[in-house]
């Protein structure tokens, strides 16, 4: 017997483009934009930030981030437009309407997330 594929019609996608879809449906971020996100947030939101703060997702054109204590979470408000706009540029388009800040342990990364290779 000759293998042939199930369905005649479908175009094969690679793994990446269908995570791509998914997100998409799911009003999550792509593995790639959380990537570009998580990769460049000290530049995003400067050195001293970054060491108390940390991006947790985005969804819906809200990115979430964990800080580690009350007054990092007014700073991160208080910087939040200027932290909406550095990621957009980084991106290249304006996926990110706002920054939801909430208090918690930074000290291991958001769950689910993958380092980028």
């Amino acid at each position: 017997m000759t293998w042939r594929p199930a369905h005649d019609g479908y175009q094969v996608k690679s793994l990446g483009a269908g995570l791509e879809q998914v997100s998409r449906r799911l009003g999550i971020s792509s593995p790639r934009t959380s990537a570009a996100i998580f990769g460049s947030w000290a530049e995003i939101a400067g050195d001293q930030v970054a060491r108390h703060a940390r991006p947790q997702g985005l969804r819906n054109g809200v990115l979430s981030v964990v800080v580690d204590d009350p007054r990092w979470s007014t700073q991160l408000r208080w910087l939040s437009p200027q932290l909406v706009t550095k990621c957009n540029a980084l991106l290249g388009q304006d996926l990110v309407e706002r920054v939801e800040v909430r208090i918690g342990d930074i000290s291991e990364p958001p769950s689910g997330w993958d380092s980028p290779e």
